[in-house]
């Protein structure tokens, strides 16, 4: 049987998809073992419900009534792997490129980076200006231009990486 637990840059796609379904564009989210704490700027306006989503029976948010608590969401590792494997069958269905500047794969791009740097525990810092990461006793900053040149990079990584998977099948025929 598959584990319950998904990559970094799994994780943040389905925490990308899930907040850019609330309209949330500025946010810090903590991640800490196998939960995911999202704090969302209060001054923000989202718009939307989290029945929007139908899955707000998982999530858990602070009183917006007291002003000295920012409102947060938690979500944990099995609540997104299970959303995971809903999100790909309707990736599976609906087909076609994905939005390179989405906010989903925007996370999902700071997710790979962040399985290539061996970062358990983390912070972002999301805000539509720029991103801050926080791992390994490490912070970076990533401008809306970086985040695209890193998408853009992922892309190709993954577009060379089937050419030469295919190469030989091409040379056969």
């Amino acid at each position: 049987m598959k584990s319950e637990t998904l990559s970094n840059a799994q994780s943040l796609r389905v925490i990308g998809q899930y907040l850019r379904g609330l309209s949330i564009n500025a946010f810090e989210l903590d991640k800490i073992g196998d939960e995911y704490v999202v704090w969302v700027d209060r001054n923000q306006s989202n718009g939307k419900s989290s029945t929007a989503t139908g899955f707000s029976k998982n999530i858990r948010k602070m009183d917006l009534e007291d002003e000295k608590i920012a409102p947060r969401i938690h979500l944990h590792g099995s609540e997104i792997f299970r959303l995971d494997i809903e999100r790909r069958l309707r990736r599976a269905q609906a087909g076609g490129m994905p939005d390179v500047r989405s906010l989903s794969l925007s996370m999902r791009v700071l997710g790979q980076y962040l399985d290539s740097k061996g970062a358990d525990d983390f912070t972002i810092s999301w805000s539509t200006d720029s991103v801050k990461i926080r791992f390994l006793q490490q912070e970076q900053s990533f401008s809306p231009s970086n985040l695209y040149g890193l998408t853009m990079c992922m892309y190709l990584r993954r577009f060379d990486g089937a050419r030469q998977t295919d190469a030989p099948d091409r040379l056969s025929i």
